[in-house]
């Protein structure tokens, strides 16, 4: 039963205390005069209105880095979209060289066959004679 009176105690906040104790801590408090009053009262004034203005610059510091935020989520994401591209890009290079690599191997199969030679042949013969027309 103690216990539980000590920690009623405990918990009282400063106006819950007895009302001796509260005369106590009230004597306690400083005594000012009226002109220190008023200069106490100037600087709280002047304090909250910096506070104020504080409050106000933070606004602005806290808007724009919302601002940079959703700018660099914007750029996260065309990044990404960018990367995509690139690697789709890298995939159809890939795909067209080994095209290219296997056209051309058929082109070199053909050009050195019988019928490629004679063909080769052929079409130098009737370069030459187009170009030997045209001159005349």
């Amino acid at each position: 039963m103690e216990s539980s009176q000590a920690q009623l105690r405990a918990n009282r906040l400063p106006f819950q205390e007895e009302p001796e104790r509260n005369l106590e801590s009230f004597e306690e408090l400083p005594v000012y005069t009226e002109k220190e009053y008023q200069e106490l009262n100037k600087k709280l004034v002047i304090f909250k209105e910096e506070t104020f203005e504080k409050l106000q610059s933070y606004g602005v510091l806290i808007k724009l880095f919302e601002e940079e935020v959703s700018n660099k989520k914007a750029l996260e994401s065309q990044l990404k979209i960018t990367q995509d591209q690139m690697h789709e890009l890298k995939t159809e290079l890939v795909n067209t060289q080994a095209e290219n690599k296997k056209i051309k191997r058929e082109l070199n199969a053909l050009k050195n066959s019988k019928l490629g030679k004679l063909t080769k042949k052929y079409w130098s013969l009737r370069k030459r004679l187009h170009k030997g027309a045209n001159k005349s």
